[in-house]
């Protein structure tokens, strides 16, 4: 992509001039859209009946993109995403969109421009979050005509076989970067950028992934020792039998395992089931957002690692406090 500075994830950039993509073209490595195809995009805030939206103007981009930016949900994108540029005023929406304003493909939503109010047919549904309100994607030449804009936001390129990216990039600076101030993002980076976003946005919860796992730590402890202190006659009895400290210990530790596997496995149950409620059902009612739930099944492993790990830890101490138990004085408890 090739955008002015800016926080490109949420489209906060310096709109650029359209006249930019004949020189973008001519630069060596750029892969050549077609015949009435381009390369620009334009996103921008739309107000829909008082509730802020964003509508997605994109270009008519080369056969090679296969409109993998189109995740459409009502069929396949290669078949409804072309409707967009049939030059009849159509568009695409988001399923929050469609949801909450009530509407079905197939119908008509007019929306206010200023060429006046347009009615534009809803040829499909589209999944896409950088609204919770709903997202409107429209041809550029639509948008274009009925919202007398011609600004782009970004750039999207591909790069033609026997050029590296690391090549194209520095002859995109050489040549464009400081005369109209722009700088190039690959799909890497951006999606980079867009995870760390999402980081930052949830951070929060590892701190309270730290706070639960200490009170399981101090709940598990004290039942542990709770249960050394109740079998204090128990242990001087194996012990007076033969049992040696080292096997007490780890009778102890296998018990204290044995509840943190145990605890993990019904963590994983219980988690996976109140994640998929609050993927499908919570964050669509409080926040409009429709994700589909996928079970984080690298988060199973781990889940179990630490579930033994703080049982271990939480072992430790009833262990040594059971094996030091003296045989007379346990045999004498109450």
């Amino acid at each position: 992509m090739v955008a002015s500075t800016g926080r490109m994830i949420v489209a906060d950039v310096q709109p650029m001039r359209e006249e930019i993509q004949k020189e973008i073209l001519e630069i060596p490595g750029v892969m050549q859209p077609g015949m009435e195809r381009g390369t620009a995009s334009r996103i921008v805030p739309y107000f829909y009946h008082g509730k802020k939206m964003m509508i997605k103007a994109m270009d008519h981009y080369s056969d090679t993109y296969h409109y993998q930016n189109f995740a459409v949900q009502n069929g396949d994108r290669k078949e409804i995403a072309p409707l967009l540029y049939s030059g009849e005023p159509n568009v695409l929406l988001t399923e929050t969109f469609l949801n909450k304003q009530h509407k079905q493909v197939g119908e008509i939503v007019a929306l206010d421009t200023p060429s006046g109010t347009i009615d534009f047919k809803i040829v499909g549904s589209v999944s896409d979050f950088a609204s919770p309100e709903g997202v409107i994607y429209l041809s550029r030449d639509n948008y274009k005509k009925y919202w007398k804009d011609p600004l782009v936001t970004a750039f999207i390129l591909n790069i033609t076989p026997g050029h590296t990216l690391e090549e194209v990039r520095a002859e995109i600076d050489r040549r464009i970067g400081k005369k109209w101030n722009v700088i190039t993002i690959s799909n890497a980076e951006f999606k980079e950028q867009m995870q760390q976003a999402i980081e930052r946005t949830f951070a929060y919860t590892k701190a309270i992934e730290a706070i639960a796992l200490l009170v399981g730590l101090l709940g598990l402890l004290n039942t542990l020792l709770i249960s050394v202190m109740e079998r204090t006659r128990e242990i001087g009895m194996l012990r007076a039998v033969g049992s040696t400290r080292g096997q007490i210990s780890r009778m102890i530790l296998l018990e204290s395992l044995l509840q943190g596997i145990f605890g993990a496995i019904v963590a994983i149950i219980l988690g996976g089931y109140v994640g998929k409620l609050f993927v499908e059902h919570g964050l669509t009612t409080t926040l409009g957002w429709i994700i589909q739930f996928h079970f984080p099944k690298e988060s199973v492993g781990q889940t179990l690692i630490t579930g033994i790990a703080v049982a271990m830890i939480a072992g430790i101490l009833p262990a040594r406090r059971a094996a030091n138990l003296e045989i007379t004085e346990s045999l004498d408890y109450e």
